[in-house]
């Protein structure tokens, strides 16, 4: 195979999606067909582990390592703000002599020396905080109960700009305009949605087709999001092809994590009141695969990642700038990495070694062992919710809704998982 020059990059990172909300991860609700063509077309990376919160997995995919070395440890009370020394993938792009672009939700940092256009962007309209209208958000955007999506003052490379239009409709007519701008030389798009985070805000004409069936309003609101989201990734898609583009660009789709708990309808039953996620257990927050299993499709025609199949092995978001690097020859930064690079594997060829992915989160500033911590292995996840609750293990691929919990079966697994998480959180 003749190895292509310098392919173009388009990372999209939806917020709040869950693995179930596509049509083609079973959803038998919602619309998704744009999404469904590209899984169709894609590697999936069926056992990627993200999250468990916004800023972690954004942090993590930016610098390719775990978030506790980054200091963007949570997402409010200054947690959220990455340290400035974290070389990012913007970076590593822009070293190749990539132009890079950033549009959407950062949530790494609101001022100098930490946000997108501080750190390896060349071009940014990015809203502040976790998302529009959240505390830390431009002040303009407050109180505007029902319309904060909507012409919301965002921030073009670091300077307030009022917008016209819904939010995921002017990120995408931005990375749109960035791909048309720099179709003649290498780029790197980052289309960062803050949808469907709450609140559920969207034009009417996209909540209508599931109102009046056996939905809920709130799970409405939800779907119209996401097939929005899936409209606008077809106007970028789209405009990669009409610009002869698509051979030669690597497009990533994922999500920091799984559902939240303020997506939830609370007027239905308790089993009702969670929206269809394939039979996942957990929501964002706890590190059951419902909230940490999410959609990781990657498609790059002329780089041999052009048929359609799945990938088991063990992925995180800390693997993607190691392999998009590989990918595209740029050079990895003089930092411990945490991640490997995944090209071989995407390319139909050996997948990386037996690994464990780490995962902890937690409100606080400092790490505390053992809390709301896993591992996960090819076959199974050790997790612990709290430090008082005893250690629960679940195999993945005979269960993967982790409803029978091994931990009694298998103390000898335990016990060496446990020990491989206290060498890791030291």
């Amino acid at each position: 195979m003749t190895e292509p020059t310098r392919p173009n990059v388009v990372v999209m990172m939806m917020d709040d999606l869950a693995y179930g909300d596509l049509a083609c991860h079973g959803n038998p609700y919602v619309s998704t067909p744009v999404l469904d063509a590209l899984y169709a077309q894609s590697v999936r990376l069926t056992r990627y582990a993200s999250g468990p919160m916004c800023t972690p997995a954004r942090a993590s995919l930016m610098t390719g390592r775990y978030h506790l070395r980054t200091r963007a440890i949570d997402t409010f009370c200054g947690r959220s703000m990455i340290d400035p020394g974290e070389v990012t993938l913007g970076h590593v792009l822009q070293g190749a002599g990539y132009r890079t672009g950033a549009f959407g939700k950062w949530h790494l940092g609101d001022a100098y020396p930490m946000r997108a256009c501080d750190l390896g962007f060349d071009e940014t309209l990015m809203h502040n905080a976790g998302g529009i209208g959240q505390p830390g958000d431009h002040r303009e955007n407050h109180w505007r109960e029902g319309e904060a999506y909507f012409d919301a003052v965002l921030h073009r490379d670091g300077r307030p700009e009022k917008t016209a239009g819904y939010c995921t409709d002017v990120f995408a007519d931005e990375t749109i305009a960035f791909i048309e701008a720099n179709r003649n030389q290498p780029f790197f798009a980052y289309f960062a949605t803050n949808a469907p985070h709450t609140p559920l805000e969207v034009p009417q004409r996209w909540i209508e087709p599931y109102r009046g069936g056996e939905l809920s309003e709130t799970h409405a609101r939800l779907y119209g999001m996401v097939t929005n989201i899936d409209w606008n990734i077809g106007r970028i898609l789209s405009a990669l092809d009409a610009l002869d583009l698509t051979d030669n660009t690597i497009v990533v789709f994922t999500s920091d994590h799984g559902p939240c708990a303020s997506a939830r309808d609370y007027t239905l039953p308790a089993d009702k009141q969670q929206r269809f996620n394939a039979g996942l257990r957990g929501e964002k927050g706890s590190l059951y695969d419902g909230a940490i299993k999410v959609p990781s499709f990657w498609r790059w025609p002329a780089g041999g990642i052009d048929r359609a199949r799945d990938v088991a092995c063990v992925a995180s978001p800390i693997d993607v700038l190691p392999t998009i690097a590989a990918a595209t020859g740029a050079a990895l930064p003089d930092v411990h990495l945490d991640g490997v690079d995944l090209l071989a594997a995407l390319r139909g060829g050996p997948e990386p070694s037996p690994r464990r992915i780490y995962l902890q989160w937690h409100r606080g500033n400092t790490p505390e062992r053992y809390r709301n911590y896993a591992v996960v292995t090819m076959q199974h996840k050790l997790y612990r919710p709290e430090p008082t609750k005893p250690d629960e293990l679940y195999d993945l691929v005979a269960d993967p809704g982790e409803k029978t919990n091994l931990a009694a079966e298998l103390p000898e697994l335990v016990t060496e998982l446990r020990a491989a998480y206290d060498a890791w959180f030291d």
